[in-house]
């Protein structure tokens, strides 16, 4: 029983140290280059997220904090996005990636609609500022960047924050569109391997309650 509970242990550790090990985060601004990326890795899923109607997907929980008003689907010429309008200037757009996660892309805008001034977006990953956009003309909608992550490791967080200074007003909004993400799929014999990790540690508890 020793001996297997130690071979599970070293088994364990090894998978620990690779995960650990591959932690390459690559930040793409370029949709071309990003699909590109995508294609090139055939063991990821790719999944879109609807906005019309909005289904917050639980590999992603995208969500407003510490906002005032939920993150909502609002439309502008036609188009549907995911804001946080209306909300106070500390709020965010947070995504707390699944650890199966491991690429996620859309299109942000930040602005302040009919007022003249300067705000800025800025994107973090895992705590860290990677893609930023400064709108000076207030119309959403005019310049719409492009941003995707693609990491070896599990994404622990992705924020999109405003980073302007000055007075904030309520009509600045935040606006992303275009939202999707892909997944790795559990390989199909890690069942089959804790199954069976499991049928051993049972065989052993039973031969140890035999002999005792």
């Amino acid at each position: 029983m020793k001996k297997f509970a130690t071979l599970a242990a070293a088994v364990l550790g090894v998978v620990w140290s690779v995960a650990a090990s591959a932690g390459t985060i690559t930040v793409y601004t370029d949709r071309s280059l990003y699909d590109a990326a995508i294609t090139g890795k055939p063991g990821l899923i790719a999944h879109d997220v609807s906005l019309n109607p909005f289904v917050n997907p639980s590999e992603l929980d995208i969500i407003s904090s510490p906002g005032l008003n939920p993150v909502n689907v609002t439309t502008l010429g036609g188009t549907f996005y995911l804001t946080n309008q209306h909300n106070v200037a500390t709020d965010t757009m947070d995504m707390s990636p699944a650890a199966n996660v491991h690429a996620v892309a859309f299109d942000y805008f930040m602005g302040i609609p009919g007022v003249a001034g300067s705000i800025t977006g800025a994107i973090s990953v895992n705590g860290s500022v990677v893609a930023s956009t400064t709108n000076t003309f207030g119309q959403p909608g005019t310049a719409i960047p492009f941003f995707g992550v693609i990491s070896d490791s599990a994404i622990a967080s992705i924020v999109f924050h405003r980073t302007a200074t000055g007075g904030f007003q309520p009509e600045q909004v935040e606006f992303i569109k275009g939202i999707s993400y892909a997944t790795t799929p559990v390989p199909a014999a890690l069942p089959l391997f804790i199954s069976a990790l499991g049928g051993l540690g049972l065989v052993g508890w039973r031969r140890s309650k035999a002999a005792a």
